[in-house]
């Protein structure tokens, strides 16, 4: 198979034979980076125990110190006290009825959107026409048959989450 030449070139800076110390590795993955995303880093570690036996069996997953290297914005619904705490949390977007006049009027420059549970009457609200938008990205991982019954199940998981669903 035709390799290309950025590949062709990462290919050759690296000897397979070779166990590269950490400091190196790592140096040779920023060297060899060539997609325009964070790309995945895989490690294997050789730790000497027997898999045969479910006491010395060990699985994980480690989040490095400096996560995905990308900055989160959050958008935190809360007054008072919870909305103090917040903002000393580091929460870029605090408030209340203002900030969800915002984002009802279409602002979204935010990742993460969370809210205190005092706020749900005022933040916890779905339409018909979303949750048709989200059955349509969603329907492949559901055990639904059609998009009605699609909208009806998401419609539940809603509810149970506290949010009012308008329209169904």
């Amino acid at each position: 198979m035709a390799r290309g030449k950025r590949y062709r070139d990462a290919y050759e800076k690296i000897d397979r034979t070779q166990a590269y110390p950490p400091a190196e590795a790592i140096h040779l993955i920023k060297e060899t980076a060539g997609a325009k995303f964070d790309e995945t880093v895989e490690l294997h570690i050789r730790l000497g125990v027997n898999v045969r036996h479910a006491e010395e069996q060990l699985r994980g997953t480690l989040a490095l110190p400096k996560g995905l290297g990308k900055d989160v914005s959050i958008a935190v619904f809360a007054e008072g006290d919870a909305a103090r705490q917040a903002e000393e949390a580091g929460a870029n977007f605090v408030g209340s009825d203002d900030l969800a006049e915002r984002v009802e009027g279409g602002w979204t420059d935010f990742d993460v959107a969370i809210a205190h549970p005092s706020q749900m009457p005022k933040v916890g609200k779905i339409t018909r026409a979303q949750l048709e938008e989200i059955a349509k990205i969603k329907t492949k991982d559901l055990t639904a048959a059609d998009m009605d019954a699609a909208v009806k199940t998401i419609a539940g998981t809603a509810r149970s989450m506290g949010v009012t669903v308008e329209g169904v």
